[in-house]
């Protein structure tokens, strides 16, 4: 079916999933909910557009206008000159950012290479304040150094986005 908003969401597939065109997102309201000031694991079921001709693709996310101050956000990245360092060979990869107030303070981890036309399950679990990656169930990266707890961002008010956010324009 069809919501008011335009997104398309196919109840009758397994796995059931909303598919975005790629400017649209939904948001998750109560944001406060989604502060986790502990342990925490996110995962998303993706499948990327075989092939992937983008550079960079939010996922979600809790940006306001800083990556810094923000809680967390997941994207996708393939640009073969990103700061992440992941893709050297142009190849996408998950990466999870957790902003500590600048760039000292902020942290995050890096997913191997994913595949394209498939569904797949990126997790990122946050332990410890270490953020480590998972593709389909198992270790798939580095894991982090430790975010401190003091370091991060709760209480921005800023909610949840699915599949993108308003401050980007790129969406898988």
């Amino acid at each position: 079916g069809v919501d008011a908003a335009g997104h398309v969401f196919w109840a009758d597939r397994v796995p059931s999933y909303h598919e975005f065109a790629g400017t649209e997102h939904f948001e998750f309201t109560n944001p406060e909910r989604f502060d986790f000031p502990g342990d925490f694991t996110v995962s998303v079921m993706v499948r990327l557009p075989d092939p992937w001709v983008g550079g960079f693709a939010m996922l979600l996310s809790r940006r306001s206008n800083s990556d810094y101050t923000q809680h967390h956000q997941i994207f996708i990245d393939r640009r073969t000159s990103s700061w992440t360092g992941c893709c050297a060979d142009g190849q996408p990869s998950a990466v999870l950012y957790m902003g500590g107030g600048g760039d000292a303070g902020s942290k995050f981890a890096v997913s191997g290479p994913l595949v394209t036309g498939e569904w797949i399950q990126i997790t990122f679990t946050i332990s410890d304040g270490s953020i480590c990656p998972y593709v389909n169930g198992r270790r798939n990266g580095d894991c982090s150094a430790p975010i401190a707890d003091s370091d991060r961002q709760i209480g921005s008010g800023e909610p949840l986005e699915v599949g993108g956010e308003d401050s980007y324009t790129d969406h898988p």
